[in-house]
């Protein structure tokens, strides 16, 4: 009865609703690979900055963990 007043149908209902989730996933999806390559981009640039200042990252993180261990 309802379905006629408002013109919906259940199977129309559910196919629209799995569309919808289907376009948010792939939204979801979009948004994670521009953000991650996004980090790793702003990572290098990081890097490749600080190796220029004379910044070791990798030195200040092993003498780190070798304080922590001795």
């Amino acid at each position: 009865m309802i379905d006629a007043l408002f013109g919906y149908d259940s199977n129309n209902v559910a196919f629209d609703i799995q569309r919808a989730h289907s376009a948010e996933l792939t939204i979801a999806r979009l948004r994670a690979w521009i953000w991650g390559i996004t980090a790793v981009v702003a990572s290098l640039l990081l890097g490749n900055i600080a190796g220029s200042f004379g910044i070791d990252f990798f030195h200040i993180a092993w003498e780190s963990f070798k304080h922590v261990l001795w």
